[in-house]
C-alpha cells in the first residue's frame, strides 16, 4: 500500500447481515479505487444466538471484496474493547433476533456552555478572574 494512504474504518454490529452488506457493496464496479488516497474499511460483525459473532472486512482498495476474519463468542457480551471505548451487547426477548447495545467511554468530559459564557463575560468586564 502506498504510504500516502490513510485509513478510515467503520465497525458495524447487528444480527446476521454480512451477506446483505456484501450484496450492497457488490452492486457497484468500484473501478476508480486507484485514484483515491483513502482506504475505507467496513468491519462487519454479525451477532447471533448466544452472542456468537462472525466478522468480515470489506476494504475499498480491494473493491470491497469480502474477507472473512473470525467467528467467536462475545465473552461477557463484549463486542469491542479499546482504551477509549467498550461496546457490549445482550440478546433481547423478541420474536426475531434483537440486540441491545451499551457504549461505555473510558473518559468523559462534561463541558457546560454556561460556564464558558460566564467566564467570558467576567473577563470582558475587567474582572481578574
Amino acid at each position: 500500500m502506498n504510504p500516502t494512504w490513510y485509513t478510515r474504518s467503520l465497525r458495524l454490529y447487528a444480527p446476521p447481515f454480512i451477506e446483505q452488506v456484501e450484496a450492497k457493496l457488490a452492486a457497484d464496479t468500484w473501478d476508480l479505487v486507484d485514484r483515491f488516497l483513502t482506504e475505507l474499511v467496513f468491519i462487519v460483525s454479525e451477532v447471533g444466538a448466544g452472542l456468537e459473532t462472525r466478522t468480515a472486512r470489506f476494504r475499498f482498495s480491494r473493491r470491497f471484496a469480502r474477507e472473512d476474519l473470525r467467528s467467536e463468542p462475545a465473552e461477557d457480551g463484549v463486542l469491542l474493547a479499546e482504551p477509549a471505548l467498550r461496546v457490549t451487547s445482550v440478546e433481547l426477548e423478541h420474536h426475531s433476533t434483537c440486540l441491545g447495545f451499551a457504549l461505555q467511554e473510558s473518559l468523559h468530559a462534561n463541558v457546560w456552555k454556561t460556564g464558558f459564557r460566564n467566564k467570558a463575560l467576567r473577563r470582558d468586564s475587567g474582572s481578574p478572574h
